[in-house]
């Protein structure tokens, strides 16, 4: 079908009134509103998408006959932003890029104009967006405005179809740029594969894909590419003869394309259009992640047809091909020269999907620091939220609990190790051998028993404290309850059931685990532990029914070296972190906003507090700060001490035996006393 020019309603009204169009002026005398403009160009900006104009392509849901749709879902690595009109007379496209651009033109030669005309313009394209919306000209005449600032009347053309149109984007961001403007023009899809080495992929996989082709595309056109490979010239071999490195270069850039998919039981399969990859393969190629493997590289020669004899995909130490790829790929990521340079843009591993790997929050090789990526997902830093403070409310209280406060107790079966109050409720673990349990007391008047937690039943299984009860808190309706068998259990504060647990019960430094555990607390959005090595954070967040044992560390600190005993955490108003350190006699301050995702040695700050003494727990109440000091086996003392240096500068012992855990809420403060075997508040007006 062909639309002649109709020259009788072509005019022109100048350069000024061109520019006026281009710029964004609206038709203030169309009181109907932009439906009825007689302008047709499509001005979209960041706020004018909705769920009429817009979807997202490669979301976790999204249907096989979808994903797999060569048709439907598929690109080529140097234009993945797609520009189309469908059947049903609709402009189109599709994007695809983990990463967003701003400010593209989209110029369209219609049939029988003779001028490039201004068609669309987008303020911003969202990654893996899908925008479509009706040709403004189907049922009314538009007009547009050419390259020179002319206006060309395009006349209503209800049969509009695709092959009327030639599309030709325009857009400055350097993103786009650095996509456009490479060598190889790979189609990318995306196979359903089948056989006993080919696993289920899903579209959280194929996004990685994208990311991945858009970056090994990107890092094969860089002149650092070709310098590094350069230096392999006569080095590179594959069965006994060396590979030419200038048609090696034709052969990258020259490839087809690849069809993506998953493999199991090994951890790639290549060949022609084939490029299979395990799932961490997927995960792990950024640099601020593990940093790479060798894997893409290795399939990416099989599918340029080289074999395993040579260094084109095994290498010796010296390297080969795969060495030359993952050097200069990590370079490129670490400088952000990379489309896709940081796992963060698509954070993967948070992905419910995964099969494979269920840590998510792996540590990282490099750290890539940018506002872009912060933007994201709040930066690197813990994502600080509000703190539960609900059980500070009430006036200080006093008095004392002992074994006569437990019904049926005796001194054998009530050992208090740790205590807790929120509001009206006191827990105390119970560290009595052979007795574990948590026993809850109502303080509103007097002294009442609760309950006493020993065993509960997860997933049809009767468990009970796998160690000592170490330590207690409570933050938003959940108890946490550490013990020395590498456990944090966590009970509903209303109903007393078992929720879910913080370590698997094996001491270790797992993606799950904690080595033993002796005190927790909650502050800023995160669980605190102290293991016997470190300072462990976990997520609030993450801590939910159905995971027990299958809780991620979000980060560990640096080796505070191990000590048995007692150990404390502290948080001070300004949400700074004190650690006690029995084995170097030292409390070391954390600053949170050092704590990092993945991080498995985050600093404390420069300045430690040293005694002669060997501090166990610990203590604020507004400014002040109260410890414990371990004289002996069956002797502590305590203390207040100045939070900035660790000065002595009182001693509150005289009325105790041994105190050893403390603790602080309702501005009371309370001690648990081994040599007695009780509890002792004790309001902040005594002190």
């Amino acid at each position: 079908m062909s639309i002649k020019l109709r020259d009788n309603i072509t005019r022109v009204l100048g350069v000024i009134i061109g520019f006026i169009l281009i710029f964004g002026c609206t038709d203030n005398n169309d009181s109907d509103g932009p439906a009825e403009s007689k302008y047709g160009l499509i001005r979209m900006s960041e706020n004018d998408y909705n769920s009429d104009n817009t979807a997202y392509i490669l979301q976790d849901g999204e249907p096989d006959s979808l994903l797999f749709n060569r048709n439907q879902r598929s690109f080529r690595v140097n234009a993945p932003l797609q520009i189309s009109v469908t059947e049903n007379q609709e402009f189109l496209f599709r994007f695809y890029s983990p990463r967003g651009i701003k400010n593209v033109i989209v110029w369209a030669t219609i049939e029988g104009y003779e001028k490039e005309l201004r068609f669309a313009e987008f303020t911003h394209i969202h990654p893996f967006q899908e925008f479509r919306i009706k040709i403004p000209f189907i049922n009314n005449d538009k007009i547009y405005s050419t390259r020179e600032g002319e206006e060309v009347i395009v006349s209503a053309t209800p049969e509009i179809n695709a092959k009327d149109f030639k599309f030709r984007i325009e857009s400055a961001d350097p993103v786009y740029q650095g996509m456009i403007n490479v060598k190889p023009k790979w189609n990318i899809w995306f196979g359903k594969y089948s056989g006993s080495n080919w696993g289920s992929f899903g579209p959280h996989l194929a996004r990685e894909a994208v990311a991945l082709s858009l970056n090994m595309a990107a890092m094969f056109s860089t002149s650092l590419f070709e310098q590094e490979l350069d230096k392999w010239k006569g080095k590179l071999i594959n069965n006994g003869n060396i590979v030419d490195i200038n048609t090696l270069k034709k052969q990258i850039s020259n490839h087809s394309g690849f069809c993506f998919g998953r493999v199991v039981n090994v951890v790639g399969l290549g060949g022609g259009n084939t490029y299979g990859l395990g799932e961490y393969v997927y995960l792990t190629h950024y640099a601020d992640d593990a940093n790479g493997s060798d894997t893409p590289y290795h399939e990416m020669a099989h599918c340029l047809g080289y074999g395993h004899s040579g260094n084109m995909t095994y290498y010796p130490a010296e390297g080969g091909f795969p060495t030359v790829c993952m050097k200069v790929y990590s370079q490129l990521s670490r400088e952000k020269k990379l489309p896709v340079y940081s796992r963060r843009f698509l954070h993967t591993r948070r992905n419910k999907n995964l099969i494979e790997n269920k840590n998510i929050y792996t540590a990282s090789a490099y750290i890539i620091e940018d506002p872009e990526l912060d933007a994201i997902d709040g930066g690197l830093s813990i994502p600080f939220t509000e703190t539960d403070k609900a059980g500070n409310e009430g006036s200080p209280l006093s008095f004392t609990i002992s074994v006569l406060d437990v019904p049926g107790a005796t001194v054998e079966t009530f050992q208090p190790k740790a205590a807790h109050l929120y509001q009206n409720t006191l827990y105390v673990a119970n560290s009595a051998p052979n007795h574990y349990s948590l026993e809850i007391f109502d303080v509103s008047s007097g002294i009442r028993h609760i309950r006493s937690i020993r065993k509960w039943t997860d997933n049809n299984t009767e468990e009970t404290f796998a160690g000592e009860p170490t330590g207690v808190t409570r933050s938003f309706n959940k108890i946490y309850v550490t013990n020395a068998g590498s456990r944090t259990d966590v009970f509903d504060a209303s109903t007393y059931e078992f929720i879910t647990c913080i370590g698997t019960g094996a001491w270790g430094e797992g993606a799950y685990q904690t080595v033993h555990a002796f005190d927790v607390a909650a502050s800023q959005g995160c669980i605190l532990i102290r293991d016997k090595r470190k300072l462990v954070v976990v997520l609030e967040n993450d801590v939910q029914s159905g995971t027990a044992r299958r809780i991620p560390i979000y980060s560990r600190s640096v080796n505070l070296k191990e000590a048995a005993g007692t150990y404390g955490i502290a948080v001070n108003e300004e949400g700074l972190i004190y650690v006690t350190a029995q084995n170097t006699k030292e409390i070391h301050i954390f600053d949170p906003k050092n704590i990092r995702e993945g991080n498995s040695g985050f600093m404390y700050n420069s300045v430690s507090l040293g005694f002669e003494n060997a501090p166990q727990s610990l203590a604020f109440i507004d400014n002040r700060l109260f410890v414990t000091l371990r004289i002996n086996s069956k002797q502590s003392e305590l203390w207040e001490i100045d939070p900035s240096n660790g000065k002595l500068l009182q001693n509150y012992t005289a009325s105790f035996t041994n105190p050893e855990k403390i603790m602080v809420s309702r501005r009371t403060l309370l001690v648990v006393d081994r040599g007695t075997q009780s509890i002792k508040a004790i309001p902040i007006t005594d002190l």
